[in-house]
Formats: structure tokens, sequence, C-alpha cells
């Protein structure tokens, strides 16, 4: 932010120095630059197995903020709105989840596959549904609908559907995109 003289300094100015452009932002050495009626943001941001990152700072202002999370949540969200002063507008989205009858939550249950090496499983325990992928913690899912559910712990959603005859065949998981698993089990 050039707040403190560095050997680095130079280094760090070339790797912020306009590459290409797209859209609002320029881009650096894997930094970008947003220009808005807000400010000019210089910002970075990642994500890998459920955790996403997020590094912005706005040079005039001497202000800058990392966001780390351990979930899928918008990170750039969050270090927007500190950058901007505006932490008050961030409300989180929010579901009431509805009761769903035993039986129809059975009707969910099973293996589905996504990939020949990733599956997630859906069980029962009573009025509650739980998802379990490959090599991943099982998690409750929570009813927006009779065939639509989301998870608390994670930006995800899972769809069921069902074929002509009334049977749940697949799922989509919805998740950095909409991903269908067929019913294999």
């Amino acid at each position: 932010m050039g707040i403190v003289d560095s050997p680095l300094a130079q280094a760090v100015e070339l790797s912020q120095k306009l590459r290409y452009k797209i859209g609002k932002n320029d881009i650096g050495l894997a930094w970008l630059t947003h220009n808005s009626l807000d400010g000019i943001i210089v910002w970075h941001n990642g994500g890998t197995g459920g955790f996403r990152s997020y590094i912005g700072f706005d040079k005039p202002k001497k202000r800058g903020v990392v966001v780390l999370a351990n979930s899928q949540d918008n990170a750039d969200e969050i270090g927007l709105a500190v950058l901007n002063n505006q932490v008050a507008s961030l409300i989180p989205e929010k579901f009431d989840p509805i009761i769903v009858a035993e039986e129809e939550l059975e009707k969910l249950t099973g293996i589905y596959e996504l990939a020949p090496n990733f599956k997630i499983a859906i069980s029962q325990v009573r009025d509650k549904l739980y998802a379990q992928a490959t090599g991943q913690s099982k998690f409750q899912l929570f009813a927006k609908s009779k065939n639509e559910f989301f998870f608390k712990v994670v930006d995800a959603s899972i769809t069921f559907n069902a074929n002509v005859e009334s049977d749940i065949d697949s799922l989509v998981l919805h998740q950095n995109g909409n991903h269908t698993a067929r019913k294999i089990e």
C-alpha cells in the first residue's frame, strides 16, 4: 500500500501494473484493480476444498483487509464491505427450514454418483436428512421444499429430481455451478 518503505516496493508496484483489462478490472500479475465510485480497490481471491480467501486494499484510503473463511461463503463480499465501510450492509441469506414427512425423506435416500470416484450418500435418521460426499464428513440437509435442501455449513444446496414414474433418479448439487448426480443405489 506504500505506507512503509520496503525493498520490495518496486516489485509490488510492478505486480499490480496493468497487463490486461476486463470490464471494470485491470489485471496485473495475479492482482486485480477494480475502479468504482467507492474507490480503487486492488485485490485477489481464491478458494479450495471448502475454504475461501480474499485480500484487498484501497491505497488512497490506506485501508486493507484479509478475509479467511472456512466455508464456501463469499469472502469477496465481506472484504469489499470492510474496505468500503459498509459492514452493516452484510445480511446473510436465511432460510427457515420446513418439515418434510419421514416417508417423503425416505424416497430421497440412496447413493448418487457425481463421477466414478465421487459419490454422495443421502441418509435419513427419523425426520432428518444427511449428505456425505466421498472423503468428507456427513452434514445435515435442511428443507426449502420437499425436493430442495440446503446446507448450513457450506454455501451449497441439493435439488432432487424425479423421473416420469415419480421415482427419484438424480440430484443436482448446487455448489460452484450445478452438478448432476444420478442415483445408483
